[in-house]
């Protein structure tokens, strides 16, 4: 679904690959546990760019401030769950921008 999404997404994945990075997508954000790093070794990094719920999650008729919450939720939930996945010495990375409504989510 994602390499449809996004132009020319194939192209970096195998980029990103070749230079040794191990790239998974489609992974839960909120139930990292359940997914498939659940049997994967600690990483030295990870990068988690412009976490976003997608649209199809949210009621009908959601205000911004649902959305908001929700994905503020989400993050949280991913804040829990990645430092068990991280080595000691790792880094974990959240591309964001910093305009409204972002910038509310206080990363």
């Amino acid at each position: 679904e994602s390499v449809q999404q996004y132009s020319g997404l194939q192209q970096r994945l195998k980029q990103l690959r070749s230079l040794g990075a191990e790239v998974l997508c489609g992974v839960d954000a909120t139930r990292l546990r359940e997914g498939p790093l659940a049997k994967l070794e600690p990483f030295e990094r990870i990068v988690f760019n412009f976490p976003l719920l997608p649209m199809k999650v949210h009621k009908s008729r959601a205000s911004n401030h649902d959305v908001q919450i929700a994905n503020r939720a989400m993050l949280v939930e991913f804040l829990r769950g990645a430092a068990s996945f991280l080595r000691n010495d790792g880094v974990l990375l959240i591309a964001n921008k910093d305009c409204y409504p972002y910038s509310w989510w206080r990363l």
